[in-house]
C-alpha cells in the first residue's frame, strides 16, 4: 500500500533522427498516413511508457507496433540504433541521448515543461490534456501497524528531510545508513 509519493517524473516522445517527423502533430500525421508501419520500444508489459502509448493509440485513434523490452536499456539501445522508430520514455532515460541528438524529443508529460528541455512542448500546451502519465517513486507499507498514523509520520519525516540542506533525505525515505 503506497504511503507517499517521493518522486514522479514525466515521460518524453522521442524519436529516432530517421523519423521525418519534426512536431508532435507531424508524427501523429505520420502514423496516421501509415497505420501499425512504426514501431514503439517499451520497456515492459504494464510499464507507464507502455500504457501511456495504448492510451495514445485508444484517445486519437491511432495504431503503432508495440515491442516490449526487458527493460529500459534494451528499449533505449535499439531506439538509438534505429530498430524501433520511437519511444515514450522517462525524461531521465531519454535526456542523454537527446542532448547528444541521438533521438529527437517531441513532447513531454505534465502541467509544465521540463526544465531540462525547455524548448520542448508538454502534450497540455499542444491541446492533448488527457495524454498524461508520469512515473512514480513512492513508499509503501504492509502489515500490522496502524498504516494512517504511521503514513503521517513518515509523510512529516520525508517532507523535513527534503527540506533540510543537510539531511540525506534518501537515507531518510529508504532507512540506510547515509
Amino acid at each position: 500500500m503506497p504511503i507517499t509519493s517521493i518522486s514522479m517524473t514525466p515521460l518524453v516522445l522521442e524519436v529516432h533522427p530517421s523519423v521525418p517527423a519534426k512536431t508532435l502533430k507531424e508524427f501523429f500525421d505520420l502514423v496516421r498516413s501509415e497505420p501499425g508501419k512504426l514501431t514503439m520500444a517499451s520497456p515492459g508489459a504494464g510499464t507507464t511508457n507502455h500504457l501511456l502509448s495504448e492510451l495514445v493509440q485508444s484517445t486519437l485513434g491511432l495504431k503503432w507496433l508495440t515491442v516490449h523490452y526487458r527493460g529500459n536499456a534494451p528499449a533505449a539501445n535499439d531506439l538509438i540504433g534505429g530498430q524501433v522508430q520511437f519511444a515514450f520514455d522517462q525524461i531521465s532515460v531519454g535526456l542523454p541521448f537527446i542532448k547528444n541528438g541521438m533521438v529527437r524529443a517531441l513532447a513531454v508529460t505534465g502541467d509544465h515543461r521540463a526544465p531540462e528541455m525547455p524548448d520542448v512542448p508538454t502534450f497540455t500546451e499542444l491541446g492533448y490534456k488527457d495524454l498524461d502519465a508520469q512515473t512514480g517513486s513512492r513508499e509503501g507499507q504492509s502489515g500490522g501497524e496502524t498504516i494512517r498514523s504511521r503514513a503521517d509520520d513518515r509523510n512529516v519525516e520525508i517532507a523535513r528531510a527534503q527540506r533540510s540542506s543537510t539531511t540525506d533525505w534518501a537515507a531518510v525515505v529508504t532507512g540506510w545508513p547515509a
